[in-house]
């Protein structure tokens, strides 16, 4: 997925011509429901979405579109979500497309709006079909039993609003088109219990590749370095590592580190000097930034730096 892509694919949405329709679906826990939206509320719906979609996508020209499971820490990035797995926030983002029979989120005693998590908004024409992802914090919900609110009425005085109510503005975090699910705020994503699990299998995968060079000389060890998700998010790069890729050698890798711990900093050897036994979490940063190749050295002015963001020529 690129930018040229996801702007195609939404084009439908502002081509006058083209009837369009909004089905918005609220997802509580792990189900999801349809909202029943009067009739007339439809085409204000629809427009403020539309021009959401306009504003992120078409009016914005500073992002790029990277993959997640490589992504690194450069500014205005939308991320292509390409891990293996998926949390219920992006498999519901497929159930609703075309979805049948849903049954309606009724508020009553027992269910508030309080209770939403986060909503699916679908905008479609015939076949072509756009889902918006917008998370709902409590922020977007007004209890007015717990706060007194003021609205004009027709007569132009002030009155009690009786009714909670969850405000809905034009923005949205992820986006699903014909070609892929692009996330624009990956925070709500990222803080979601089944996303934490499915990063844990993903890291498990690219540790075995580490494991597969000979390089660490215990494993369980370094495994207990990466804690949290920042750590994490930095094992998920070697995806594309080159130097894995390519199979640079263990021997090749020390000697490097070697060279350069005057530059990079220190790793821990192993006794023997044939393995590196990354002893600090800031030990094992350096390590990872080392097998995803982000020590480069300028060949035009033979200067040393550290990387981060990288485009292949």
């Amino acid at each position: 997925m690129n930018k040229v892509t996801l702007r195609n694919e939404v084009q439908f949405l502002f081509d006058d011509t083209k009837k369009k329709s909004i089905d918005v679906y609220a997802l509580v826990g792990d189900t999801y429901y349809k909202l029943d939206l009067l009739p007339d509320s439809r085409p204000d719906l629809l427009t403020l979405f539309i021009g959401g979609v306009k504003k992120s996508i078409l009016d914005n020209d500073k992002y790029v579109i990277r993959p997640y499971s490589t992504s690194d820490e450069r500014k205005n990035c939308y991320y292509e979500y390409d891990l293996t797995e998926s949390p219920a926030e992006i498999q519901t983002m497929s159930k609703v497309v075309g979805a049948q029979d849903v049954e309606p989120y009724r508020v009553d005693e027992f269910s508030t709006l309080n209770d939403i998590d986060a909503l699916y908004i679908v905008l479609s024409h015939q076949n072509e079909v756009v889902v918006l992802y917008k998370n709902i914090s409590h922020l977007d919900f007004v209890d007015v039993h717990q706060r007194f609110l003021l609205i004009k009425n027709s007569d132009h005085q002030l009155t009690k609003l009786d009714k909670d109510y969850l405000r809905i503005s034009s923005t949205f975090h992820m986006i699903r088109t014909a070609s892929g699910i692009v996330i624009l705020d990956i925070t709500p994503l990222e803080k979601s219990t089944g996303f934490d699990q499915i990063i844990k299998n993903e890291v498990d995968t690219r540790i075995e590749d580490i494991n597969s060079i000979g390089l660490i000389e215990n494993m369980d060890s370094f495994k207990g370095y990466l804690d949290n998700l920042s750590s994490r998010k930095a094992l998920l790069q070697l995806k594309n590592s080159q130097v894995i890729k390519k199979k640079v050698s263990a021997a090749d890798i020390i000697k490097f580190a070697v060279d350069k711990k005057d530059v990079i900093g220190k790793i821990q050897l192993s006794d023997d000097k044939t393995k590196l036994s990354p002893s600090s979490k800031n030990q094992t940063k350096i390590l990872l930034k080392l097998l995803n190749d982000d020590f480069v050295i300028s060949e035009l002015t033979k200067s040393d730096y550290d990387a981060i963001a990288k485009d292949k020529l």
